[in-house]
């Protein structure tokens, strides 16, 4: 992707640079057809294959911005058609995410586009290049492009990568499909409109939270300080630190006249996450303990590291913050079907 971007479409004026993931079986194939049948489309589009458009990571998506492109195109197969069965579906929902998180930062969600693209349909991918380029010369350059670069649209950016990293909102995405069709423990199905309302508010919260431990990352600051640079209402990000620092993100350094500094535990430099700090200690845990493993086969340790990982079943546990606790108990349960 880097060095697609990096490829310059024009020397003089504007001229949009657009970086797109297309699908192997489909959307490549449509633009193969169209270069095969010689239909004309600007020549604006950088293109890289991808064996499915769900495996397009968001985050990769955003960097594709921070790195200066005018415009990301994701292409793939026709929904029920897709060679992976749910890939497409997964990236529907995945774009859905990620241009309500570009929009917080203040770029333009529009310059993120979804579009279905068969092997047959040369003429639309063409269609589609044509409509998307001129979408984007009306917009402009992208703002974090160049030499003068909006920091603050910058910095939300880097933001929403981090935040749509975060465990907890990608966890949701991604089992977005399997809570609208799969009935809870109580045997309810719960409505999509629920579940998009949580969806919506993970985005908010994760979001905020990323910005705060940006902001304060360097500085110990007031409330009503990162308030100011994060634009925030001073109650949300009180609420977010308290959140932060039961997940040990951020820390409590002293109080000046009656308003206590807060400070990020997350060292410059470092990328970040709003994952918390005994989950980190806890994945080498998670590693130490499969290792150790010796009578257990390969798929079943994979199995293991996934439940442990990807649902953090033991959020509630009272060692949760013991750095030595090794999950041997977890593991094992895990394994005899005791824990679930």
């Amino acid at each position: 992707m880097e060095a697609q971007v990096d490829v310059k479409t024009q020397e003089d004026g504007y001229d949009p640079k657009i970086v797109g993931f297309l699908c192997n079986w489909c959307s490549y194939a449509g633009a193969d057809l169209a270069g095969v049948s010689r239909l004309r489309y600007p020549p604006n589009l950088r293109i890289i294959r991808v064996m499915c458009s769900g495996s397009v990571d968001p985050a990769v998506l955003v960097e594709g911005f921070l790195r200066g492109a005018d415009g990301v195109l994701v292409c793939g197969c026709h929904p029920g058609e897709c060679h992976y069965q749910e890939g497409n579906n997964h990236a529907a929902r995945r774009i859905e995410t990620l241009r309500k998180l570009i929009a917080l930062t203040g770029l333009e969600p529009e310059r993120l586009r979804l579009e279905w693209v068969s092997a047959s349909e040369g003429k639309r991918f063409a269609e589609i290049v044509s409509d998307f380029v001129d979408t984007l010369s009306e917009l402009g350059p992208n703002p974090v492009a160049g030499d003068s670069p909006d920091i603050d649209i910058m910095e939300g950016l880097y933001v929403a990568r981090s935040a749509v990293d975060d465990f907890r909102l990608s966890l949701l995405i991604n089992k977005e499909h399997y809570l609208e069709t799969k009935p809870n423990a109580f045997n309810e199905i719960v409505s999509s409109e629920k579940i998009q309302d949580l969806i919506n508010r993970a985005i908010m919260d994760e979001y905020a939270r990323c910005r705060i431990l940006l902001a304060a990352q360097s500085d110990a600051l007031p409330v009503k300080e990162i308030a100011t640079r994060t634009k925030i209402p001073e109650m949300d990000v009180l609420k977010h630190i308290v959140s932060l620092r039961d997940r040990g993100l951020m820390a409590m350094t002293e109080i000046q006249g009656t308003s206590p500094l807060y400070i990020s535990q997350i060292a410059e430099g470092e990328e970040i996450s709003t994952l918390p700090l005994w989950a980190k200690v806890q994945k080498e845990s998670i590693r130490h303990s499969i290792e150790n493993l010796g009578d257990v086969d390969e798929a079943t340790k994979k199995w293991i590291v996934r439940e442990l990982l990807l649902t953090l079943r033991c959020y509630n546990c009272e060692r949760r913050r013991n750095d030595v606790c090794h999950f041997s108990v977890c593991v094992r349960g895990l394994l005899s079907g005791v824990v679930e």
